[in-house]
């Protein structure tokens, strides 16, 4: 796996010995609730790789080995659809549980980290990728995207904040939806986290699966310098895409667009 591939990961495990499914959608803290949950986990059970630690980005020092996850053909970006369909009835008789945040703020988030990255070590690797990958139409539709989002933001929105690009550009397939609702729109967990009380519903997680509470691991936390409240960099615009993108989360979960107070 590659080092952008690392960094783009959307972690799960899978454990038999307390069955479970922990479902990591993107900008969640769920690299955290990982590590903490990984340390319980049986020699049998499956997780999927995680970013290693960094000292410019994590506060806690971790070490947190992937197994068990390609010999059952389970990958960092596989959907719970398809997750169902690999464990059959275990799907229904497991606990499955995810985080969900607030989307005005996830974003903003997602903005911060786009910010750092890509290096032009990280650009390298992406030309390299799709040369290696030169027959498959997958690579060459990911770095045709990548340049057609370029030249719109470069040609047709040259007046808009480099926040607000990112919002106008921001599409539906990297929204975290896929996570939390199926094709019918029904929820798909049994029970949903929420970043804003991370620490009491990891905790309620912990009761329930039986496993020793711990507090969580801060990971990807430096990357932010710029600590103002979310509802600062919004334009009337731009809260709307959010709105369109987010609309069954935000209705589902009952957030809200809060300013600061």
């Amino acid at each position: 796996m590659s080092e952008i591939e690392k960094r783009n990961c959307k972690i799960m495990i899978i454990s038999h010995k307390y069955k479970f499914i922990f479902i990591k959608p993107n900008k969640v803290a769920g690299t955290s609730i990982e590590i903490a949950l990984a340390k319980h986990c049986g020699e049998s059970d499956i997780i999927t790789p995680i970013t290693e630690y960094n000292p410019k980005s994590d506060s806690t020092h971790y070490n947190q080995p992937a197994r068990n996850y390609e010999e059952d053909g389970y990958y960092h970006h596989i959907t719970p659809a398809k997750i169902k369909s690999k464990l059959g009835d275990k799907w229904n008789e497991y606990y499955k549980f995810t985080v969900v945040r607030n989307p005005y703020d996830r974003i903003v988030s997602s903005y911060f980290w786009n910010k750092k990255r890509p290096t032009p070590a990280s650009k390298r690797r992406d030309l390299q990728s799709l040369l290696r990958k030169a027959t498959t139409p997958k690579a060459y539709l990911s770095f045709f995207r990548k340049t057609k989002n370029k030249i719109l933001s470069a040609v047709f929105f040259s007046n808009l904040s480099e926040f607000e690009k990112f919002v106008k550009l921001f599409p539906e397939r990297r929204t975290n939806n896929i996570y939390y609702f199926d094709k019918k729109g029904q929820p798909i967990c049994d029970y949903y986290m929420r970043y804003e009380n991370l620490d009491d519903d990891y905790r309620a997680v912990c009761n329930h699966l039986g496993i020793p509470y711990t507090q969580l691991p801060k990971t990807k936390n430096k990357h932010r310098k710029d600590k103002k409240h979310y509802s600062v960099l919004y334009s009337a615009a731009s809260k709307k895409k959010v709105e369109s993108l987010y609309r069954r989360v935000i209705d589902y979960f009952q957030y809200s667009f809060e300013k600061e107070k």
